[in-house]
């Protein structure tokens, strides 16, 4: 049975790519991306806790019709990139597309019913935790873990993230769901390639929806 991964302070979906391969290292640094990745999710952690302004204060990156995306956010995603060796430009537009269909999946979460407590969010967290030792990149979370002052601050973060990955991946779960229900063998690599297309085309199409304008 394929263990499955968890993914640490996802700021988009495709961040989980940067804890998928173990032992990968940037640079002349020493340091493996995970460990990388850490340090830039404590820097965002610690900042929060100083930040004494409001959110409605915070510096935007883009404004769409239902969400605001804030320029922390997108320079976390670009970070991320820029871990995977892109150039500066190719992970600005990574970047971009990236965030803004993240946020647009938020959105449509919330429009379609899919928020969730502070409960629902601090049980996934302690699932998440019980999760550790089993999934396959676990020595590259603890790698993250690690570059924290102490594994609850790093789980304090994390609640953080999933207030906002929660409602996206319940969301995109039910989809799923709904989409294997009309498939004739969802299990088969023709249907997943569909989904993965439908997928594509779904987040295109809720991006176009925000009309997304850069500040």
């Amino acid at each position: 049975m394929k263990k499955r991964k968890l993914a640490a302070g996802i700021a988009a979906a495709a961040l989980v790519a940067v804890l998928s391969v173990s032992a990968v290292y940037a640079g002349n640094q020493g340091k493996s991306v995970s460990a990388l990745w850490g340090e830039i999710l404590k820097q965002s952690a610690d900042e929060e806790k100083i930040n004494t302004q409001s959110a409605d204060d915070e510096p935007l990156y883009a404004v769409g019709k239902d969400v605001s995306i804030t320029m922390k956010e997108y320079e976390q995603v670009k970070s991320f990139y820029k871990l995977k060796s892109e150039d500066d430009g190719q992970a600005a537009k990574d970047a971009d597309k990236e965030i803004k269909q993240y946020n647009a999946l938020y959105a449509a979460a919330v429009k379609n019913g899919y928020s969730v407590t502070d409960e629902q969010v601090q049980a996934y967290i302690e699932d998440m935790k019980l999760q550790l030792e089993s999934v396959d990149n676990s020595e590259d979370i603890q790698d993250v873990i690690d570059q924290f002052d102490s594994e609850d601050d790093y789980w304090a973060y994390e609640f953080t993230v999933y207030q906002k990955q929660l409602p996206i991946q319940n969301y995109v779960s039910a989809l799923n769901d709904e989409y294997n229900e009309k498939a004739v063998d969802s299990s088969s690599e023709e249907a997943q390639e569909e989904w993965d297309t439908y997928f594509e085309n779904l987040k295109d199409k809720l991006v176009k929806e925000q009309n997304f304008q850069n500040q």
